[in-house]
C-alpha cells in the first residue's frame, strides 16, 4: 500500500507575490493529488470565512 502525504505552507493565503490570494492554494493543492496533506499557517482571515470548509469545497477534498 502506497500512502502519499503532502505537508504544505500556505503562509496565510499570501503568495509569492505578497498578495492575499487563496485561488493559487487551491490550484497548488489541487496539483498534488495527495492522500493526506498537512497545511501549515492556515488562517482564517473572517469569521464569517469557513476557509476549511471552503478550501475543501474548492478542490473536492
Amino acid at each position: 500500500m502506497k500512502v502519499t502525504l503532502c505537508t504544505y505552507n500556505i503562509h496565510s493565503w499570501v503568495g509569492r507575490g505578497g498578495k492575499y490570494d487563496p485561488d493559487l492554494t487551491v490550484q497548488v493543492v489541487s496539483e498534488i493529488h495527495a492522500d493526506i496533506y498537512a497545511l501549515q499557517e492556515f488562517q482564517t482571515c473572517s469569521p464569517d470565512l469557513k476557509m476549511v470548509t471552503w478550501i475543501g469545497k474548492q478542490t473536492g477534498l
